[in-house]
């Protein structure tokens, strides 16, 4: 049962008649060749306990364990997980015995990634070929010398400051108060972000916010799901559960627009879409197009309809079904199920690189205005790859806002994502701390660092970029740093440090001893701080953004806005954190390493 519910046909099933039944694979195939994704939520489920985990350290003794809950760091839904530790090195995370809350294989296995990787443990600097250690104030000490060294030769604008979207709130907090105020720079960004071509505030012009409008319980009452840019199963298999229910049980509609479909889409969807990449856009357009033109959607009485009517580029649907890669009737089938539907949630991955289209998000924030003022209720929900890419912009860890998502100042350097990603790619960068980023092991993000006079780098593992670093700091993973995180529903997750990190340190401390060795004065009790003071900085966008049980009321009313649009395959986005590579490898070489064979 457990795994019908997880999965849209079931990999597991009953073998033999009478006494002789048993639990198996389905037709008593081997495990590999059926549909399972190893989830492992059977182990939980077995009413016998015959199913136990393989762990990533030697021994499967009985022991006592350490338990404490924590949430996942490996995707935006961060689910909640029970951490269980033999000793300093060997642990294990599984399910918080909560029964209906199921993990994906990355939350209940990823913890193997930490305990195999090779940990940056203390600070060390680059002398050539060969690395030396350094004491951790002298190394601090250094890297705050030579960045400001960099800044004062080049100008502020020639330094910048990138840091992982997997990393707490606290750490991009520090990070880009270390830019501004220390480096006195406006650029300041996640790496990742910025080379899957992240833009700042996509839909604040239509809607007031770039957020998930709504949290995924609105997925139980929709008549209509729409999946664009997200292979469920695959990327958010605890999500792809909110999905699975209403479309089996409830008899919802699903349409599902990505390039590469899941056999859940296949199986579910009512209507499966699988347009060129990057031309997403043209075939969400095309609907929306017919829409306005059947008069089932009126744009008069929004606010910017006369400049949105004057600009559509709606054009011909048989050239928009062309330029798209779909057909014809696809764009009708799918305008039919959002005319019949009253209730209608969209679900888009906004950081996933694959299927992104120039202009996706204001279509989808468009739609959404127009199917509102037609008196039907109408969600997004943004799921993200990347763990807390949410906080980017509530933390100011984004060129275009400060802490708060406040309008940032005017400094040197780029003012949104788009100038810092032109920065990078003109390889005027002459100076960077990076923290938690792995660019120098593509070709790509790691030209943007070619003409480099001073890098520093923290990370908990050894990267390329940590071996070319003239200063390497030791960082810490989501299960060694207390903090927060934002989910794709704003709400903010407590992260609680069941491990202890190698170095003895984590990296929100050594980011604190740089901000204070730039001059910077952090608050003690930082983390409360950002609790209490966040929610007043975001005024009445704080139910969406950094949501501790807030009522969600839309900051203002929609205005909608015209949409150019481009015909732009969708890059593909190298793994530039640690995360992004070991979902990467699974994804490319597929699970039957991690499955026991039969």
């Amino acid at each position: 049962r457990t795994c019908e519910r997880v999965l849209p046909i079931s990999a597991l099933g009953l073998v033999g008649r009478g006494f002789k039944t048993e639990m198996r694979p389905a037709m008593n195939d081997a495990l590999q060749d059926t549909n399972c994704v190893s989830c492992g939520n059977c182990i939980d489920a077995c009413p016998v306990g015959a199913l136990t985990p393989k762990y990533a350290f030697q021994g499967r003794a009985c022991l006592d364990t350490q338990d404490q809950l924590t949430h996942c760091g490996f995707c935006s839904v961060g689910c909640e997980v029970k951490v269980r530790r033999f000793g300093a090195a060997s642990y294990y995370t599984t399910s918080n015995d909560v029964a209906g809350d199921y993990l994906c294989r990355y939350g209940r296995f990823g913890s193997e990634l930490m305990i195999q990787s090779e940990r940056l443990r203390a600070p060390r600097e680059r002398d050539g070929h060969n690395h030396n250690p350094l004491a951790l104030d002298e190394a601090v000490t250094r890297v705050v010398e030579n960045l400001r060294a960099v800044a004062r030769k080049h100008g502020p604008e020639a330094v910048g400051v990138f840091v992982s979207p997997e990393v707490t709130n606290e750490e991009m907090y520090l990070a880009a108060r270390i830019a501004r105020e220390g480096l006195g720079t406006g650029n300041i960004g996640s790496l990742a972000v910025l080379s899957g071509a992240g833009r700042s505030g996509a839909m604040d012009p239509v809607l007031g916010l770039t957020a998930s409008t709504a949290d995924r319980s609105c997925l139980a009452t929709a008549d209509l799901i729409i999946c664009n840019n997200t292979a469920m199963e695959s990327d958010h298999l605890v999500l792809n559960v909110d999905v699975i229910a209403p479309v089996r049980d409830g008899g919802a509609k699903l349409i599902v627009v990505n390039s590469t479909l899941d056999p859940a889409d296949l199986h579910l969807g009512t209507l499966t879409v699988d347009p060129l990449r990057g031309r997403a856009s043209y075939f969400w357009n095309a609907v929306l197009q017919e829409l306005l033109d059947s008069g089932d959607l009126k744009a008069e009485g929004l606010a910017g309809a006369t400049e949105f009517l004057a600009n559509r580029d709606g054009g011909d649907s048989e050239l928009a079904a062309a330029k798209a890669g779909v057909q014809m009737e696809q764009i009708q089938q799918a305008a039919d199920l959002v005319r019949g539907a009253r209730n209608i949630v969209v679900v888009h991955g906004v950081d996933r690189p694959q299927d992104a289209a120039a202009g996706d998000l204001e279509i989808f924030a468009n739609l959404v205005a127009l199917l509102e003022a037609s008196e039907r209720k109408a969600e997004i929900l943004m799921p993200r790859q990347l763990a807390n890419s949410a906080g980017l912009e509530v933390m100011g860890a984004d060129p275009a806002f400060v802490w708060g998502k406040v309008a940032a100042p005017e400094l040197p350097g780029a003012h949104d994502s788009q100038q810092l990603r032109a920065l990078l790619e003109s390889g005027s960068l002459r100076g960077a701390l990076i923290i938690g980023e792995n660019p120098l092991e593509h070709d790509r993000p790691g030209s943007w660092f070619q003409n480099i006079e001073f890098l520093a780098t923290m990370d908990w593992a050894e990267t390329e970029t940590t071996r070319f670093a003239d200063i390497a700091l030791p960082g810490s993973t989501y299960l060694e740093t207390a903090g927060t995180r934002c989910n794709f529903e704003g709400r903010v997750l407590d992260y609680t440090a069941p491990v202890e990190a190698p170095a003895g340190l984590p990296g929100d401390a050594i980011l604190r001893q740089m901000a204070e060795e730039f001059g910077i004065e952090v608050p003690t009790e930082l983390t409360e701080h950002l609790r209490e003071a966040t929610a007043d900085r975001l005024g009445d966008r704080v139910a969406f953004y950094w949501n501790t049980g807030q009522e969600r009321r839309r900051p203002q009313a929609a205005r909608l806005v015209p949409v150019s649009l481009e015909a732009r395959a969708a890059s593909i986005q190298p793994a530039l954190t640690h995360t992004q590579r070991y979902r990467k490898e699974i994804r490319e070489v597929g699970t039957e390493r991690f499955r026991v064979r039969h």
